[in-house]
């Protein structure tokens, strides 16, 4: 077992994620090979479709269809007049151009499903569509929608089950929020999700935030089962004030990482966020510890923020019973009205 460093956007790809989307991976690149058709007119790229899809108006599609280049055609989307759902329409809409581009040819196709089930990260200057490495972070940050979406298509063209879920995430509210004689059940019941997710589920990689409590029993019942461990902090010192016990546990969850995702090298609240966001991102479904009755924090507030749509697993701490949603819906969360 070897000590391993914080991933950085400098260092090569880990063998289970792919971010750097040029060589032999520029086919999943906007800009790179792959025409793409929307609203049945063919665009060189799936760049060209993309800046065409913002705006309503033809003359402004037709130069964007005529650009030479998808630098160009970018340039062009910064003069067009954005279509005015544009905000509630464009993840909808990047996806049907990603499914157009890689069923035209067999050899797109392959680029694409050769992927395997590696993590796909789009690295660029756009914390929505990719991540973005802001200085003097260790890690990019942002919601990676383009990467999401890549991966739902592959997912599709392969015929995936809808649960099938290679990366399992898990957030949850502090081990000092759940009852002593609760938390037996709720580290015996980590660790049958874990054989289940691993056996049923296709489940191959576990990631945990690293905290003392739920996501520590995560990662120790992933690492028993077998699975790869992915850990994400927000910064080196997380555990600076917690006891000797709990320290040595942290460090053995350490040496047993296969990857480790660390925000910055210092402390900000802000960085939580961000690792939860990153946390989340990487995930096909997600494992939340949690009492549905509590309405407020940072577990729910990730839920809220990070896991509408996606798979989430709820280990119920009030009633000690396990439930699955396929499709997160956050309007449960909302407040109970007094």
């Amino acid at each position: 077992m070897n000590t391993i460093q914080p991933s950085s956007d400098d260092n090569h790809d880990h063998p289970m994620v792919i971010k750097k989307f040029d060589h032999e991976h520029a086919e999943l690149s906007n800009f790179g090979p792959g025409a793409a058709i929307y609203d049945r007119v063919a665009y060189r790229t799936a760049g060209h479709a993309h800046v065409a899809a913002m705006s309503l108006d033809e003359d402004a599609r037709a130069a964007v269809q005529a650009a030479p280049s998808p630098e160009e055609a970018k340039a062009l989307g910064h003069r067009v007049k954005v279509r005015p759902d544009w905000e509630h329409v464009k993840v909808a809409e990047m996806r049907a151009i990603l499914e157009s581009k890689f069923t035209r040819t067999p050899e797109i196709r392959k680029s694409l499903v050769g992927t395997g089930d590696r993590l796909l990260i789009a690295t660029t200057t756009d914390d929505f569509w990719g991540r973005y490495r802001r200085p003097s972070q260790y890690s990019a940050v942002g919601a990676n929608m383009l990467g999401r979406l890549l991966m739902q298509v592959r997912g599709a063209l392969r015929d995936d089950p809808v649960h099938r879920w290679p990366r399992v995430a898990l957030i949850g509210q502090p081990r000092r929020d759940i009852e002593r004689p609760v938390r037996s059940w709720v580290r015996s019941e980590l660790d049958r999700l874990a054989a289940k997710l691993r056996d049923s589920h296709e489940t191959q990689v576990a990631l945990t935030g690293l905290e003392i409590g739920p996501p520590t029993w995560w990662a120790q019942s992933a690492i028993a089962a077998e699975l790869h461990t992915w850990g994400y902090q927000p910064f080196p010192g997380q555990g600076r004030e917690w006891t000797a016990h709990q320290k040595t546990a942290h460090a053995e969850i350490l040496e047993r990482l296969n990857r480790l995702v660390v925000i910055a090298e210092w402390y900000e609240n802000r960085f939580y966020a961000d690792r939860d966001q990153l946390l989340t991102g990487d995930a096909d479904a997600v494992i939340v510890v949690r009492d549905p009755e509590k309405r407020c924090g940072g577990t729910v507030s990730a839920l809220r923020t990070y896991c509408p749509d996606m798979p989430v697993i709820t280990v119920d701490i009030r009633r000690r019973k396990t439930t699955i949603s396929r499709s997160f819906d956050p309007s449960v969360l909302s407040p109970r009205a007094a």
